[in-house]
This record gives C-alpha cells, sequence and structure tokens, in this order.
C-alpha cells in the first residue's frame, strides 16, 4: 500500500500524509513559511527507536518520481533552474563537498538536518535509491535543552538561513509539484499496475 491524503492546515497551505507499510510521514508548508518533512509516529517517542525508514516504491508513480526528481536535483548540485555553472561549482565544493562534515550528500545518500536544532542534535530524513525504490528514514532528535526544543522526528527546512541554501530550494520545488496533484483522481500507469511488492514475490515463489 501506497497511498497519499492531501489536505489543508490550518493556515491554508497543502499538506501530504504519504501511507505506506512501513508507516506514515507528512509534507506540509506552516505559518512561519518553512517546510517540514516528519515521520508520524504512536506512542512515546521516548520509546520509538532513533530511526525509522519508509520505502517509496512505484507503487505510486508520482509519489515515486517527485522524490526521484528531487534527489536528481541534490547530486546534481541543481537546486533550482536556470542554475550557473560558477554557482554549480560553489554548490559541490562546498554544500556537497565530502571536505564539508556537514556535506548534505554523503556516500550517495542525501541527509538533511533539521533547521531547527544545532546540527549534532538535529533530527534528520535521509534519501537513498534502493532496488527501484528510495528509502526514507527519520532520525529523532537528541533528547537535549540546547535548542530549547523537544525530541521530535520533524525535520524543517528553512528558506531563510538554512545550513544547506540553496537546497531548501530543491524541496520547495518538490512541494510545488506536488500541490498539482489531486490523489482522489489518481490515474494508474502502467509501472504501477506492473509492479508487484517484493514480499508478495517471495511469498508466491514459496508457495
Amino acid at each position: 500500500m501506497l497511498e497519499v491524503t492531501k489536505g489543508k492546515n490550518g493556515n491554508g497551505y497543502d499538506y501530504f500524509v504519504i501511507n505506506t507499510d512501513d508507516g506514515a510521514f507528512t509534507i506540509s508548508f506552516e505559518g512561519n513559511l518553512d517546510l517540514y518533512w516528519a515521520y508520524k509516529y504512536h506512542g512515546n517517542i521516548l520509546e520509538l527507536p532513533e530511526t525509522h525508514t519508509i520505502h517509496i516504491t512505484k507503487e505510486n508513480c508520482t509519489v515515486y518520481y517527485l522524490i526521484d526528481a528531487l534527489y536528481q536535483r541534490i547530486i546534481n548540485g541543481v537546486p533550482y533552474d536556470d542554475i550557473d555553472e560558477e554557482s554549480q561549482d560553489y554548490f559541490f565544493n562546498w554544500t556537497l563537498s565530502d571536505k564539508n562534515p556537514q556535506a548534505l550528500v554523503k556516500d550517495g545518500v542525501v541527509c538533511w538536518h533539521s533547521d531547527d536544532y544545532q546540527y549534532e542534535n538535529a533530527s534528520s530524513v535521509s534519501i537513498a535509491p534502493g532496488d527501484e525504490e528510495y528509502l526514507i528514514t527519520f532520525e529523532k532528535s537528541k533528547l537535549t535543552y540546547d535548542d530549547g526544543l523537544m525530541m521530535s522526528y520533524a525535520v524543517r527546512f528553512r528558506n531563510s538561513g538554512s545550513r544547506y541554501h540553496p537546497f531548501n530550494f530543491a524541496f520547495m520545488k518538490m512541494y510545488a509539484d506536488f500541490k498539482n496533484y489531486e490523489p482522489e483522481f489518481h490515474q494508474f500507469q502502467f509501472e504501477e499496475m506492473m509492479y508487484k511488492p517484493k514480499t508478495r514475490s517471495l511469498i508466491k515463489e514459496e508457495e
């Protein structure tokens, strides 16, 4: 199962809930004009694991290709359209560079540490390519009051003052494109009809 729920938050902005067999996460634009991704959890956060991974497959091609386009923009150093070569070189040499201990991309994995926290205490979300899927992993923040915030899986993408500027534009581009999607009128694509979850394939082989 990979389903999307779309609605309006209290500020009148679109939000999305991506539901999967692994759990759900939300993408929302809030009244502070910043974007948020957050794992939806149940129970006491203190008792939950440090990380939680959600698989985005071609069961819903709209979501899969939105994540794919976001990932490709980041690893190719093109956070927005019409970027000039000099700026692209700068982004590669710092934000995406192995020379930067807080680089956005490490070993082919995009990992955004929330702009709400100091880097070492921040919650984070990572995007890693898999076998015809993307793995979205949320890591909760450390239990500290240094930042004046409580423990959370929520990840903030600041549109002003982000440590990863200008790659916040890539996430905002993904959100803007997502707004054009109407889950109630989802049109199934050929890839979706052909898609078979790996677990089902394994069960069938065992039978």
